[in-house]
């Protein structure tokens, strides 16, 4: 209480050095150590790009420090808060008025609380042959290409959650039988002891040339993540588009999403649901709502509310 009392508004955003400060306040804490970052606007003090604001945040976790953001209103520059919330392992949340931040704060302390894993990282390595082509939901500030492989940065994981990582990947020519796709490694933190932790497995696949018993293999459980994460790509290719004034292309490219994933929706026995309107939606939105952030805003909120991005 008497830290803030002393704390003055004078009109900046210095988010860079807010969060260092942060940080450097309670790295030498023990147990659960965490920055909450709380912006209405843009950085516009020191350094302001969304890749500094991720390397600082990079740099908390290095130090055993989570990172979360709370947006509030539509003012916030959305960009850079998901740069620090991925880089910095965790949440990203959302307010729409003052009155809901003690809701939303406390909301982000319980999830804290409940951390099963800090700083969780899955490795992937690719069996000889195997060519990644992508890997949706970790790519940005969380997530890199390594030797063979792929790195994905989870972050923080609380009790009784999930994260997915979806990859697509290319196999060799004239493959079939079960063959050894990949391997993965987890490694994370403990939360209470403070010790890391890992765990490693095998991903074996079985492969076919055969439409028919490529269809009778479908597992119905992965469809939803199949879906949403197609979604999500098509969202983040049409936002793309979009901020480089492409708009009339950004239109089409969720227009074949939509015909797209009816069609794997259907092959799955599923229906779009929330999927088609998050879509349609967004497609309004270019022709109807002004402003890049508002619309940037709107488009990565669905991302996050289908489950592509934390």
């Amino acid at each position: 209480g008497q830290a803030l009392d002393g704390l003055r508004a004078q009109g900046g955003t210095a988010l860079y050095s807010g969060l260092w400060s942060g940080c450097s306040a309670v790295s030498q804490g023990v147990g659960q150590r965490q920055v909450i970052v709380l912006s209405d606007g843009a950085a516009n003090v020191g350094p302001s790009q969304p890749w500094d604001l991720a390397s600082a945040a990079g740099g908390c976790a290095d130090k055993g420090v989570t990172t979360s953001a709370i947006g509030l209103g539509l003012g916030f520059e959305a960009e850079s808060l998901s740069a620090m919330v991925d880089a910095g392992g965790g949440s990203w949340l959302y307010a729409a008025e003052p009155s809901e931040l003690a809701a939303v704060f406390l909301e982000e302390l319980e999830r804290s609380r409940s951390s099963a894993g800090r700083g969780v990282t899955l490795e992937l390595r690719l069996a000889p042959g195997v060519e990644l082509l992508d890997v949706y939901g970790y790519e940005e500030w969380d997530g890199r290409a390594t030797e063979g492989g792929y790195q994905a940065f989870l972050g923080d994981i609380p009790a009784g959650t999930t994260r997915k990582v979806v990859a697509r990947v290319r196999v060799p020519s004239g493959v079939s039988g079960i063959e050894q796709l990949a391997s993965a490694s987890l490694s994370w933190f403990d939360p209470t002891s403070e010790s890391q932790l890992a765990v490693s497995l095998d991903l074996p696949v079985s492969w076919s040339w055969s439409g028919s018993t490529a269809e009778r293999s479908t597992v119905a459980w992965t469809a939803p993540h199949v879906l949403d994460a197609r979604t999500g790509r098509a969202l983040q290719e049409s936002l793309a588009l979009k901020t480089a004034g492409r708009v009339d292309e950004a239109d089409e490219a969720l227009a074949l999403a939509l015909r797209s994933l009816g069609y794997v929706a259907s092959a799955y026995g599923e229906d779009l649901g929330e999927r088609a309107a998050v879509l349609e939606g967004t497609r309004r939105s270019y022709d109807e709502l002004a402003g890049d952030e508002l619309s940037d805003f709107q488009t990565r909120s669905s991302l996050r509310a289908l489950g592509y991005i934390e």
